[in-house]
């Protein structure tokens, strides 16, 4: 493992304890194409602490403009991008309901 990249293992435990309703798995069981990467696949139910979900697939199709809603940047709140951020992940879209959590390394590769 590269050593510029933040701990697998660290991250799906912090996901479960935070999140504990979020689907997590390591991103290389999504499928043999991803079985040399790093990272986590979710997607599904879990809340943020404002009681808000974590992925709001309305606001990534952009049926809702209501501002209850909440702050969504491409369907995930804004409070778990930063989240994510903060331990040196990125989140990308994998097809509308799965997203990826990658080392900011692997983005910035891209």
């Amino acid at each position: 493992m590269n050593k510029e990249f933040p701990s697998e293992s660290a991250l799906i435990a912090d996901l479960k304890t935070t999140f504990p309703g979020l689907h997590v798995r390591p991103v290389r069981e999504f499928g043999k194409d991803y079985r040399d990467w790093i990272g986590v696949w979710t997607g599904g139910h879990g809340d943020m602490s404002d009681g808000l979900p974590i992925f709001n697939h309305l606001r990534y199709y952009g049926d809702s403009d209501d501002p209850a809603d909440g702050s969504y940047d491409g369907g995930v709140h804004d409070g778990f991008t930063a989240w994510i951020k903060a331990r040196g992940w990125y989140i990308e879209n994998y097809d509308g309901e799965t997203m990826f959590i990658i080392p900011i390394a692997y983005a910035k590769q891209g």
